[in-house]
């Protein structure tokens, strides 16, 4: 619970720090936070960071959403606008978007950083990938917007034929890939649920096994031993022993509501499946997680600004705020009343997870309301 936050402060305080020069500030701090996680629980520490890994690198938007989006916010501003010749800071965002998106990768040598660096390492089929999208992509875009005079007429109706084009292109989409053609990293992950009980395929020693009730109480004693320990170390502030396990991310809990570690649900191994739905006018990756507890917790990675994200989970605390206050109320109660934010867990100062329950529609997944509504 207390990785997913600090880790997307610490990055987006380095790469304020890094703009604004040296100096201690709150970036120091959280960076011995880190160290001290990392130090007392190696084996979770690493599991974490592969996961976060694998999630911002495989489940990105390919690059024909990424310009769909910039294409349509420019169409926006271009409506905005009557007559005459796009220049000034219109004529620079065509230019920032063929910066942006056709510039030459990189070769692999010097994309290379350290794994403590916590930098994403392409590989060949990434580079490839990119540049198939310039040959496609490159050429007629200069044509069409990088040139020495165009009209915002033209613009207009070029920015409206990459809209088309682009849209038919990501509208083929598969709409669930498997896990093992895009992460197998993620597909290999699996983890052994916690065990308080000794197994019962364990080897009897054929000197015990004539007493059964000897048997019965030393089980028990056992079982009542490692509960015990258990409780302890979460009351006493540890996490025990550093076991690898990852806890799933769950709803913020209310501020009246003390926090049950120990009840957490564990992650176990990632869903074989993964679904590409359309949010807010976007296509983004769900994922599954399934938990020591016997369900599939779904989540939705999603790209952002840090400020948005800042929001979401500021308004997801006030959510679940008010949940407890409706919770209080005895006619809401009465009519089984409930309001809970999803779960949320930053991955980077630009990316987060968003609990999304498989069981539960949107609007937006309901083409018609009122043929669902009959």
């Amino acid at each position: 619970s207390v990785f997913w936050p600090l880790r997307a402060y610490y990055l987006k305080r380095r790469d304020a720090q890094a703009a604004q020069g040296g100096g201690t500030s709150s970036k120091d701090h959280a960076e011995e936070l880190m160290t001290a996680l990392r130090r007392s629980h190696p084996r979770l520490f690493a599991n974490l960071e592969l996961v976060v890994e694998e999630l911002l690198s495989r489940f990105r938007p390919s690059l024909e959403e990424e310009l769909l989006l910039a294409v349509t916010a420019l169409s926006k501003r271009i409506d905005q606008l009557s007559t005459g010749e796009v220049t000034g800071p219109l004529k620079n965002a065509f230019k920032s978007i063929a910066e942006r998106f056709f510039a030459s990768p990189a070769p692999q040598k010097e994309k290379k950083k350290s794994k403590k660096g916590g930098s994403v390492v392409a590989d060949g089929g990434e580079a490839e990938a990119k540049n198939r999208f310039n040959e496609l992509y490159e050429g007629p875009f200069t044509d069409h917007f990088l040139v020495a005079k165009l009209t915002v007429s033209t613009a207009r109706t070029r920015l409206k034929m990459w809209s088309d084009s682009l849209g038919r292109t990501v509208s083929r989409t598969p709409r669930k890939v498997a896990l093992s053609e895009v992460s197998p990293r993620l597909a290999g992950m699996n983890f052994l649920p916690c065990d308080l009980w000794p197994s019962t395929d364990a080897p009897v020693d054929p000197g015990e096994a004539s007493s059964s009730n000897r048997d019965t109480r030393a089980l028990a004693q056992h079982a009542a031993q490692q509960a015990v320990a258990a409780h302890e170390d979460v009351k006493g502030g540890s996490s025990g022993s550093d076991d690898g396990l990852i806890n799933i991310p769950d709803a913020l809990a209310a501020p009246t509501q003390a926090p049950r570690m120990e009840l957490a649900p564990k992650l176990l191994k990632f869903a074989s499946t993964f679904e590409i739905v359309e949010r807010e006018g976007e296509l983004r990756r769900r994922v599954g997680m399934v938990g020591s507890d016997g369900k599939v917790h779904h989540f939705v990675v999603g790209f952002s600004t840090y400020d948005l994200i800042s929001t979401q989970i500021g308004a997801a605390s006030l959510t679940n705020y008010l949940g407890s206050v409706v919770s209080h109320d005895l006619q809401s109660r009465r009519r089984h009343l409930t309001l809970q934010a999803p779960a949320l867990a930053p991955l980077s100062q630009r990316a987060m997870l968003r609990g999304e329950p498989a069981h539960l529609w949107r609007l937006s997944d309901v083409p018609d309301i009122g043929a669902f509504a009959r």
